[in-house]
């Protein structure tokens, strides 16, 4: 897919008559609907007053176009106002998941905005392997014998939890000897 990123910046205290117009002229000449879009903006319309004909109009622009509104608090912060004056535009057509966050970082006036947009690639799982043995009495017996004749004495001299290491190990070297075949077999997830 292709992808346009673009920045609109729109001067403080420009006619709005004037400036609402450019953004409908703008967004008509890049819509492609084969293209997706994302546009970062400085519009100095307050989307916190909604209400108002020029954030309205502003919205709906962006809106005819299928291109969403990712900001929703304040932007720019004093200690008299709190405006949302600043946005990132997104239209994706593939996504699964977007993300928009404001940065409280004093890296300038107005705050910092960042989008994270993703899709879940869906990853073919591998086929569970399980491993197994083949079982009869005649290796059981075998295993007995072996474990009857073995030389335990070996276990009193080592630690506390060190007999039942050596003893598993022992249990396992038998079980190599006399029950060898491993099977693999694979079932789908």
């Amino acid at each position: 897919n292709k992808i346009l990123i673009g920045e609109v910046y729109r001067v403080p205290n420009v006619n709005y008559q004037e400036s609402i117009p450019k953004y409908d002229s703008l967004l008509n000449r890049i819509n492609d609907g084969n293209v997706d879009l994302i546009i970062g903006t400085d519009q100095n319309i307050n989307y916190v007053n909604i209400d108002t004909n020029h954030a309205t109009d502003l919205l709906n622009i962006f809106l005819s176009v299928e291109m969403v509104s990712t900001i929703s608090r304040p932007t720019r912060i004093t200690h008299t106002s709190a405006t949302l004056i600043d946005n990132l535009y997104v239209r994706i057509n593939k996504l699964d998941e977007t993300l928009s966050s404001i940065l409280s970082v004093d890296l300038s006036d107005p705050l910092t905005m960042c989008i994270y947009m993703g899709s879940k690639t869906k990853i073919k799982p591998k086929p569970l392997t399980f491993k197994y043995r083949k079982l009869d009495e005649n290796a059981f017996k075998n295993i007995k014998t072996l474990l009857c004749v073995t030389d335990w004495s070996c276990l009193n001299n080592i630690g506390i939890e060190e007999p039942n290491e050596k003893f598993v190990d022992i249990i396992h070297e038998y079980t190599d000897i006399h029950i060898c075949t491993i099977k693999n077999c694979s079932y789908p997830t």
